[in-house]
């Protein structure tokens, strides 16, 4: 009976710290802006091709080290054909590595031709999905 007690307050524990995590991080992305986005005809390093181009702001207290993006490409219903995740603050890339400081706006570039389907009618939808804050 005292295994069955402790493995329910484990639990309980468990779910309540990532309840936690859940909510400072959903308070973390309201911080975090992503603005004028658009596709176009572009360059990323030393690729030019057609891409999905923007900014993305920081409006927090924390520095970030690594920003996920999610894209979803439509199709002409609206329904979502294709998921692409991409990191356009990443402490770990060879090109730009520098974290988004507090206050700070950083431009990002995503080539597209290689990622989207034949059947993607140009639409689009993004959020961010993962933060990463320097220690």
């Amino acid at each position: 009976m005292l295994i069955v007690i402790t493995l329910i307050l484990v639990s309980g524990g468990v779910l309540y710290i990532q309840q936690q995590k859940k909510t400072e991080f959903e308070s973390a992305i309201e911080l975090v802006k992503v603005s004028n986005l658009r596709i176009g005809v572009g360059s990323y390093g030393n690729k030019e091709g057609t891409g999905m181009f923007g900014n993305l702001v920081n409006e927090g207290e924390e520095t970030i080290t690594i920003a996920t993006l999610q894209v979803s490409f439509l199709d002409d219903s609206g329904e979502i054909i294709k998921v692409h995740d991409f990191s356009p603050v990443n402490r770990f890339s060879w090109m730009d590595p520098k974290p988004l400081k507090p206050g700070e706006s950083k431009e990002f570039g995503l080539l597209l031709d290689d990622i989207v389907p034949e059947n993607w009618a140009g639409g689009f939808e993004t959020k961010i999905i993962k933060l990463v804050f320097k220690q």
